[in-house]
């Protein structure tokens, strides 16, 4: 049973992401997509877990969020949103202004930039 180990990771950790593959290697486009948004919105720190290790990861994930399809982000151990959501409130700037942290912009020939993210 993975339910006890994933719920303490959920306590332990104040943003899980449950995605296919990991941030620096994602498996699906909407897992990809996902970890953009929260790049460009600088949201750190994140756990990412990655439901493709075992089919009891994902079964925990889709039978906690009530949504089929991933990637899931839970924040404070409880079901945020599913790539829809993350979507939504990234495209309204709901994402940045709850989560993201004002980094620091690159100056010089990339002035404005983001920096390189770290997870």
């Amino acid at each position: 049973a993975v339910a006890p180990d994933l719920d303490a990771e959920l306590a332990a950790n104040k943003m899980v992401l449950f995605m296919e593959g990991s941030p620096d290697a994602p498996k699906s486009e909407a897992s990809l997509n996902v970890v953009k948004m929260l790049t460009q919105a600088q949201v750190v720190p994140f756990m990412a877990v990655d439901t493709l290790a075992h089919p009891a990861i994902l079964g925990y994930t889709v039978s906690k969020s009530a949504r089929r399809r991933g990637p899931h982000l839970y924040v404070g151990g409880s079901f945020y949103a599913d790539y829809e959501g993350i979507l939504s409130k990234h495209q309204s700037g709901e994402l940045a202004k709850a989560f993201g942290v004002q980094g620091t912009k690159s100056t010089g020939t990339f002035g404005g930039e983001l920096p390189i993210a770290t997870y």
